[in-house]
């Protein structure tokens, strides 16, 4: 890919405000305002090795669905060999919900997400379905809306956990892995790469 390349799916009139959720140098952060596309953005990023950063530009950058499904499939890499019917039933309710969208899905991904306390990629995707959209607040209680932000901090909190998840001591192969995942998303893909 050439650098003056874009990511289909990317909101790049959103850049700005995309870089300020990261925690980067500050020389770092004033070049990447004059990159060249979102692509040498990400591209940038992982050169600098800063993988969390690179995780969380997407998922600010992506549309909603296609984030939560990136978040989705790291975890369900992550949780591969999970027993756990909490975590099987958050899994399916993400899948179900990226695939056809409702609301008793996104409330019922946040009571799994809740009750899985946090811990893992899956209950912080399953958070990510919740606060794509519509009230977040438990019914009958007067409605607040999720910011767009806490939906992108839920699928980069889940990708990020998922890598740990899988590797604990050498993480980078595992992050390039899944910014590779994002990215074929990004791109229109489905994100099932090898």
């Amino acid at each position: 890919m050439s650098i003056q390349q874009h990511i289909k799916k990317f909101n790049t009139a959103e850049i700005s405000s995309i870089l300020s959720h990261l925690e980067c140098p500050a020389d770092l952060l004033t070049e990447l305002q004059t990159a060249a596309s979102d692509l040498a953005i990400l591209q940038r990023l992982e050169t600098e090795r800063l993988y969390s950063e690179a995780v969380k530009f997407l998922a600010h950058g992506l549309p909603k669905r296609e984030a939560i499904w990136w978040a989705y499939l790291v975890s369900e890499a992550a949780e591969k060999n999970s027993n756990d019917p909490q975590t099987q039933q958050a899994l399916s309710t993400i899948e179900h919900w990226t695939r056809e969208p409702n609301e008793a899905r996104r409330r019922q991904a946040g009571v799994l997400g809740e009750a899985l306390q946090y811990y893992t990629a899956t209950s912080w995707a399953a958070m990510a379905v919740l606060w794509s959209g519509g009230s977040i607040t438990p019914e009958g209680r007067p409605p607040v809306e999720a910011s767009d932000a806490m939906c992108a901090k839920a699928v980069s909190n889940a990708i990020i956990i998922g890598v740990h998840q899988l590797a604990a001591a050498s993480s980078d192969e595992v992050f390039k892995q899944f910014l590779r995942q994002g990215l074929h998303i990004g791109m229109g893909g489905n994100g099932k790469i090898t």
